[in-house]
Parts: structure tokens; sequence; C-alpha cells
């Protein structure tokens, strides 16, 4: 279900007002979420999370549904959960994506969304539980409670990367060329073909600066090619966001107009980068920022998810804009009850 796009008039106090708190788009589930308040209507459903691939978004709901969205911001599938678990995060592909329980498991999901349980579901070791997931095209990585990460190619787990003593990966992002995890300690470890490859941190920093997420990475295929974001972005403590093109190693720094950045969804043409006032900031090539995106009067954005042909920004209040060209908001989704899910597949399949 959606609403008609809001008219987006800037709060007087939005801008160069910071409100604290961190975390990143996929790769840091809800953390971003305590910088702001909450704005839930008592009993009400609302999103909790997004992940957005080539062809659908995954939106995480309060009652532990999935809605999943394969076709102009409608919901055209909801995914539920193992029984007796709640989904609370998903880490989307277009050729596979997990989403993470709330009792630490994970569910692998292809072809158009399906599941079947026990037989969808990955387990981790005796005694520990899953905590974050990213899924890329070559492999997807899963951190568990331990802080261990996994590596699964085909929904199997392959390998096991180990922090260094006293550490953990707590953040995981996967892409095409290059994965990124961040470890407890501020470092970012850059892995390829499933080995740390090199050991990230902060550039031309202060002391004490670390880093705190690390942007999801959009993956596009088409029939030359698949090809994973232009650019990525490591967040900083001091709100600075090092952005990282192709094998590059040296960072461009993007410091915000205003606050901090907090996290960041990497696409395809354009990036988003969200700061700790509740705006978002569209990037394109160059890392450029093209435009400065305030949400409805009242709200906050919590959370970023970069698509193809459309990205979707989580608000405070628990609903999601969608954006079309250029950033500009197209519709503002709000989760269905199961009920008037079921009555609008019905009344679809009536030919």
């Amino acid at each position: 279900m959606a609403e008609a796009p809001p008219s987006y008039e800037a709060p007087a106090d939005a801008k160069g007002k910071g409100g604290g708190g961190g975390g990143g788009g996929g790769a840091a589930a809800g953390a971003a979420a305590a910088a702001a308040p909450p704005m839930y209507t008592k009993g009400a459903i609302t999103y909790t999370y997004v992940s957005a691939c080539q062809a659908c978004v995954y939106l995480v709901r309060s009652d532990g549904i999935v809605d999943r969205s394969s076709s102009g911001g409608k919901v055209t599938q909801q995914m539920l959960p193992p029984e007796g678990s709640k989904y609370v995060a998903v880490g989307a592909d277009s050729y596979a994506s997990y989403l993470l329980t709330d009792k630490g498991v994970v569910v692998r999901t292809t072809g158009g969304g399906k599941t079947s349980f026990p037989a969808s579901e990955v387990r981790p070791p005796p005694g520990l539980t899953y905590v974050a997931v990213g899924a890329g095209p070559v492999a997807s990585y899963f951190v568990r409670s331990d802080g261990v990460v996994e590596r699964t190619t085909n929904g199997k787990i392959s390998s096991a990367l180990e922090p260094p003593a006293g550490v953990k990966y707590v953040l995981v992002s996967a892409g095409m060329t290059n994965s990124y995890l961040v470890r407890d300690d501020g470092v970012i470890d850059k892995v390829r073909g499933g080995k740390v490859v090199a050991s990230l941190s902060p550039k031309d920093a202060t002391t004490g600066t670390t880093f705190i997420s690390c942007s999801d990475q959009l993956t596009c295929q088409n029939d030359k090619n698949v090809h994973g974001a232009h650019a990525n972005y490591l967040i900083r403590s001091d709100g600075v966001a090092e952005r990282m093109v192709g094998l590059s190693t040296e960072p461009q720094l993007m410091v915000p107009p205003a606050g901090k950045y907090i996290s960041a969804s990497a696409g395809e043409s354009c990036s988003y980068l969200l700061r700790d006032n509740g705006i978002v900031d569209r990037s394109v090539r160059n890392g450029t920022v093209q435009k400065e995106m305030i949400p409805e009067h009242g709200t906050l954005y919590i959370q970023v998810g970069a698509g193809q042909s459309a990205s979707y920004l989580l608000r405070n209040d628990g609903k999601v804009a969608r954006t079309r060209t250029g950033g500009n908001i197209a519709s503002v989704m709000v989760p269905p009850t199961r009920q008037e899910f079921l009555d609008q597949t019905k009344d679809c399949s009536i030919m």
C-alpha cells in the first residue's frame, strides 16, 4: 500500500543540526534508528529495515514478516519467517538474498523470494547465532556472535574469516570485487576472494577516529556483464565518509555540509549517504552531492537502500519513501496488514 508523495519542505531546524548515533545502511542493522526517536502509532505495523537489489526490495516489518516488492512500489509478496521467530534484517542480492531472524538463523531465498523450512535455513555452529548478513554476487557473509565471519557460496559455508586476537567482526558489506568487514576496534578489513587483502584505518584523521560502518553494495547484471557499485563508502566516527572507487587504495574524503554521516548505500549511478540529522545526501559520480533529501516535516530518515531503478529511504515513522529518477520521491510505502495483502492478491487473481 502506498501514499502519494508528500511535499518535502525543510523543517526550520533541519539543516545544520545533528542528532547523534551511528550505524550503516544495510551493513548496520538498526543502529542508525537509535539516533532518531520513533514516531510509531501504538499498535501499528511499521517498517524497521530495508535492503534493495536490482530486482526488488525487501522491507522488514515490526511484526517480523518481510514485504517483498518487485513492481512499482507495490508489495507483491509477504514472506513469513520460520515458526516462532521474526525477521529482523536482510542482505539482498539479485541471485540470492539472506534473511536474518531474531533467533540468529539465516534464511536463504532464490527464485522470486521462495523459501521452505527447514531446507532454506542456514544455522550457525551450536551455541552461536548470526548477528549480521551481507549478500553479494560472488559470495555472501554472515557475522557470528563470537565475531567470526562465515563466507558462503551457493548457500553452503565455504570458509570462516577469523579476526585478529581480541577483536570481533561486527558488520559486513559484500560486493562484486571487494567486500568489507568492520571490526569492533574501528578498523575495516578489505576482503577479496575470501581472503583479507588489506586492513584499513581512517586516512588523515585525528587520533581516536575509527570506522563505524560501510555502505552496502548494489550489483547489476545485463546481457553483457555483471558489475558492482562504482564506489563504496567507509563511514568514520568523525562523520566523514571515505569514498573508495574500484580497486583504488586512495580514498576521497567527503565531509557532510552539516552533522555527521552515519551510514550509506552504494548504487550503480548514484549513492545515498545518511546524516545524523535525518537528512540524506544523494551522491553522483565523482562524489558530487547532487541533492540534499529532506524528509517530510517532523520525520527523520534512519536507513537507506539503493536499488537500480528505485531506492528506498526508511523514515522514523516506519514508512518508506521510494525514489525514482533524480532522487525524486515517487511514493511513500506503508505496510499493509496481512489481511489487506491477502485481499489484494485475491482480487488480482480474479480474471
